[in-house]
């Protein structure tokens, strides 16, 4: 069931965190403010980011996949900070283990890419895209429970189409 692979990136809304200019020159030098209590060290999320897409800004992380062309099933996922950049990320999502040589990633053809977007608009449905836990490995653990659902919705699906012998 393996043909080409399509990688493609999507952000995921993390809640806002208001910091002021002291406290973020320290938490970009990877130090916590010391007048923090230990209620708001916990409910500060340090390790979300800002971007900005199309003029808009986004504050949370990316889901980084790698989708089968034919079956959209998810191969490999990867989550990271909202400003590291995609390419950063296609190594690690690419499935070496895919048949195809073939991999799309982030090209402008509309008709291979819906494929891709399809994924993440299943997800999406599924309690949409964005999380309320704190910190990047719980971000990472809600959003691979989601691509497995996806993964095993979507492995349904095809079983009662035919598509996938039971």
């Amino acid at each position: 069931m393996r043909k080409c692979s399509i990688v493609d990136a999507t952000l995921v809304e993390a809640p806002k965190q208001h910091f002021h200019q002291e406290e973020k020159v320290l938490l970009e030098q990877a130090a916590t403010p010391a007048d923090w209590t230990p209620a708001q060290r916990r409910q500060k999320d340090t390790e979300a980011s800002w971007t900005k897409k199309h003029g808009k800004s986004y504050h949370g992380y990316k889901l980084n996949i790698s989708a089968d062309r034919k079956y959209k099933l998810i191969r490999k996922r990867h989550v990271s900070t909202a400003k590291e950049h995609d390419i950063n990320h296609f190594e690690v999502v690419l499935d070496r283990a895919n048949t195809s040589r073939d991999a799309w990633a982030d090209t402008r053809i509309a008709r291979p890419r819906a494929r891709v977007e399809h994924v993440f608009g299943s997800i999406c449905a599924m309690g949409g895209k964005a999380i309320r836990s704190i910190g990047l490995a719980r971000a990472e653990f809600g959003l691979s429970i989601k691509a497995t659902v996806y993964n095993l919705r979507r492995l349904c699906s095809l079983k009662v189409s035919g598509v996938v012998p039971i």
